[in-house]
């Protein structure tokens, strides 16, 4: 591609020009930003003004790799309003290849202390990296645990096409591989790979599910637990009108974790219940502040809280249903 020299006037007003024509005439919503990283940060400042006067809600992302990104994404300082989140997108699919949770709880509390006002997307492939699924070809089990990551994680998620049904594709192949058509929307085309109608329903569903609870939606992210396969996060909305709590086990064994919830301000007798995913029932956060959960093979499970009524006391009459 032509490199532009975006301090010459004459070639700002140019690129200007084509952002308002399509924002303000033909209503697109926003502009994806290739290499973002590659342009001054004065640049995109301008360029966002001048796209806000042709669509006040429109939406920025800048596709950025390198360096500190706070440099470029700044939604209240007039940059761009979002970026790409390489860092923590490669440790959501790489720390379950190797089981190692501890470098994705690495690049999230790298993410929360540089990046914590920031909504950045998250991906497990695009154009430029091998697919998920050739990634984890080896235990295709936890491509669909990736998926639940993603969409549970702070941040906002981006599905590469071709994800949603398990496509491989290997980087090495060149760009063909990673950029192949769409596969033919009726499952009985054959095109769909094993194993694609089973993943395409369970992201359906989660993507319905977390449209449903704003605390996957714009909720604080609070790490609780992580060990090599077993890793226990928290999300509460800005009002705290909404507390989750998910567990995640990429093992091909059972486990049971003892997480310490003092953190979450919950007193004991609080009950988790499980909104999705199987196991057994967790019970109450016990005296100690914590609490002991069941996780299956390859499994996610995400829980809401809520306080046990106290017993009425002596003498006092209980509550009669329906009033």
């Amino acid at each position: 591609l032509p490199e532009l020299n975006v301090e010459n006037a004459q070639v700002r007003e140019h690129l200007f020009k084509v952002a308002k024509f399509w924002l303000g005439e033909v209503g697109v919503d926003g502009w994806r930003l290739d290499v973002a990283h590659e342009l001054p940060p004065s640049f995109w400042r301008d360029f966002r003004t001048v796209c806000t006067e042709a669509n006040p809600e429109h939406v920025l992302l800048g596709e950025v790799i390198h360096g500190d990104y706070n440099t470029w994404v700044g939604p209240t300082k007039g940059l761009l309003h979002s970026g790409t989140n390489y860092q923590l997108s490669k440790a959501l699919w790489s720390s379950l290849k190797e089981h190692n949770f501890w470098e994705l709880d690495s690049a999230i509390q790298r993410d929360l202390m540089l990046y914590r006002e920031m909504s950045l997307v998250n991906f497990l492939s695009n154009h430029d990296v091998a697919r998920v699924a050739t990634q984890l070809e080896d235990e295709p089990l936890l491509n669909k645990l990736a998926h639940f990551m993603l969409l549970t994680f702070r941040g906002t998620p981006c599905i590469y096409y071709g994800d949603e049904v398990g496509v491989k594709g290997c980087k090495e192949d060149g760009d063909a591989a990673l950029r192949m058509k769409m596969v033919d929307p009726d499952v009985a085309s054959g095109e769909w790979p094993a194993g694609g109608k089973e993943l395409y329903d369970f992201i359906a569903k989660l993507v319905a599910f977390r449209n449903l609870h704003p605390a996957l939606v714009c909720g604080a992210h609070q790490p609780l637990y992580h060990q090599n396969n077993e890793m226990v996060y928290a999300r509460r909305t800005p009002d705290g009108s909404e507390l989750l709590v998910i567990a995640v086990n990429s093992a091909a064994e059972h486990s049971h974790v003892e997480v310490a919830m003092g953190c979450l301000d919950k007193a004991p007798g609080t009950l988790l219940k499980c909104l999705w995913g199987d196991g057994a029932d967790c019970g109450s956060i016990n005296d100690e502040f914590k609490v002991r959960i069941h996780l299956p093979p390859y499994s996610g499970r995400i829980f809401t809280l809520s306080h046990v009524k106290e017993p009425a006391s002596e003498g006092e009459a209980p509550e009669v249903a329906g009033k």
